[in-house]
């Protein structure tokens, strides 16, 4: 019996890897030639879901580890270049691609000045650092795009970043954002690029960092002024494209889309104090149109199926933060940072409509009117201490107190109006036989409290030694409610039912860590890391308890 465990075991493992496919090339700067270190290759199937991906190094080349063979969609980007895509079908062990050259965005490279070379991409010993402010893309992009372009992240369909593939957890100013998907893509959306000072792509984070995120963690840091005197920025966009939009039984109708964002960025610094306020707000509309028709014949009988969907999405984004520094004296230094977003996102259905038709008889005639609404607040207050002991050994001690507020609300609406059987098809302005409502409401509030202590200094010689402690509380609060309801035509009754569905839960995380790294040249970085955690979390109820 172990023999055939065994050997079954084996033949399971060799079909998984004869299912795979290892893809090979290089990627070359298309003006001089030269190898493009850091661009994202990015494996992405037919619903522009990553399946796989990479970075490119030093001398250019890549390698892809496709998990599934079948057809793909290839994108290779890096900031600064437009960004290539190829269709690709993998269908074999090996795929080496010809030598992929980018070409570089013209359009931005326009009326910038270079003043000094500063490597946009740099590869420092525990983290791959994108320059953002270095970059002329900064000037027209909002956080989003610029993450789009940071080396190996790549983000799906629902919002989620991911690091060659793998889902990250996302940082801002070293601290989490503690958001993902759709709540930190209307974030980041809203955050001008103008405000944004680097990212760091943390693909292996040390003991230092919460387990959280498979594939690392990326800290977007912000722009802080270190030149004394009155600093500040100010920037606005304003842009818009039209569409001709058209549905059968709707007739084509023009529609216009704008979008505008403003973002200020103002600083006081003296010797002693260090003050900045930040503003950002942007808004957006876009449309989404969905036309769908299936025509078939079973047996001398016609089916036809159609439906149609001209989605509208409106989305504002506030950002305000602000903050102070107090340098004491020359070792310490005491500061507070708050920082208040707030985005919403509405998205609806301009009278959707569908049918259904067998034997060039309609069966059923639908109009739907979808509505989703998804609101976001957030309150965030930090207070920080540092205490510097030796610069030469760059030893110092950290403190942070931190308080987070999160309140994020949605309602998804969908109303189906199913419309009498009409021969010739007829729907507008009908009557209904019938309404059914679906109401989804769901609130969810979040509160953390976190206190940590890091200490760090260079010893024996040339090692970076890291150690601290961290405690967190955080409760949440959902509330899931759910209407179904049905009117009938003629009928001023609706029939119909309220479910709520509420959720507490509580927890408690206690940490330590200590890590020892030393970097060997260029190509060799050692670390060596132990974190311990203990949590403990229940509900109210304690129906649920993790210890």
């Amino acid at each position: 019996m172990k023999k055939y465990v065994s050997t079954l075991l084996f033949v399971c493992i060799s079909m998984a890897l004869s299912a795979q496919t290892v893809l090979r090339g290089a990627v070359i700067d298309k003006s001089n030639n030269e190898p493009l270190p850091f661009a994202t290759v990015a494996v992405m199937s037919a619903d522009s879901t990553v399946v796989a991906g990479s970075v490119t190094i030093d001398n250019g080349e890549y390698r892809v580890d496709i998990p599934v063979r079948g057809q793909y969609l290839l994108s290779v980007s890096f900031i600064g270049y437009q960004t290539h895509y190829q269709s690709l079908n993998a269908d074999k062990a090996r795929i080496d691609l010809p030598t992929i050259a980018l070409a570089p965005d013209a359009n931005m490279l326009q009326a910038v000045q270079v003043v000094d070379k500063v490597p946009v991409v740099e590869q420092q010993m525990d983290k791959l650092v994108m320059n953002v402010s270095k970059s002329a893309f900064a000037q027209s992009s909002n956080a989003l795009d610029l993450l789009r372009k940071a080396p190996g992240v790549s983000i799906d369909k629902d919002g989620n970043v991911l690091l060659n593939g793998k889902p990250v957890a996302v940082w801002i100013d070293g601290r989490p954002s503690h958001l993902d998907g759709k709540g930190l893509e209307t974030l980041l959306r809203g955050t001008d690029g103008t405000g944004i000072d680097r990212i760091e792509v943390i693909a292996n984070p040390s003991a230092k960092y919460d387990a959280e995120g498979q594939g690392g963690i990326i800290d977007i840091r912000t722009k802080h002024h270190f030149a004394q005197g009155l600093n500040g920025s100010f920037s606005a966009n304003l842009g818009g494209m039209g569409f001709n939009r058209e549905m059968e039984g709707r007739g084509a109708r023009s529609q216009l889309f704008l979008d505008h964002s403003i973002s200020a960025n103002v600083s006081l610094r003296t010797e002693k104090t260090n003050t900045f306020v930040q503003i950002a707000e942007q808004a957006s509309q876009m449309g989404v149109d969905l036309i769908t028709s299936t025509k078939a014949d079973f047996g001398g009988v016609g089916f036809e199926q159609y439906s149609g969907s001209l989605c509208n999405i409106n989305s504002h984004n506030l950002t305000f933060k602000m903050g102070n520094d107090w340098f004491i004296d020359s070792r310490n230094t005491l500061g507070v940072i708050f920082t208040m977003p707030r985005a919403s996102v509405r998205q609806w259905d301009d009278s959707s409509f569908s049918y259904q038709k067998t034997g060039g008889q309609t069966m059923q005639q639908i109009l739907s009117q979808p509505i989703t609404e998804y609101t976001l607040k957030q309150y965030m207050g930090n207070l920080n201490f540092t205490h510097v002991f030796d610069e030469s050994r760059a030893a110092e001690l950290t403190a942070n107190l931190d308080y987070f507020h999160n309140i994020t609300s949605a309602d998804n609406i969908q109303n189906n109006f199913f419309l009498p059987i009409l021969s010739p098809m007829v729907w507008q302005g009908q009557k209904y036989d019938s309404v059914k409502y679906l109401t989804l409401h769901s609130d969810n509030t979040i509160d953390i409290y976190s206190a940590k202590v890091d200490y760090q200094s260079v010893v024996l010689g040339g090692y970076m030694m890291e150690a601290g402690a961290k405690w967190a509380l955080s409760h949440t609060d959902n509330l899931l409610n759910q209407i179904n309801s049905i009117q009938y035509r003629g009928n001023d009754t609706i029939y119909g039912n309220t479910v709520d569905n509420p959720f507490d839960y509580s927890e408690h995380v206690g940490a330590v860590y200590a890590t020892l790294a030393r970097q060997f040249g260029q190509c060799w970085t050692v670390k060596a890391g132990l974190r311990g955690e203990y949590t403990y979390a229940y509900n109210t109820l304690r129906t649920v308890k993790q210890d």
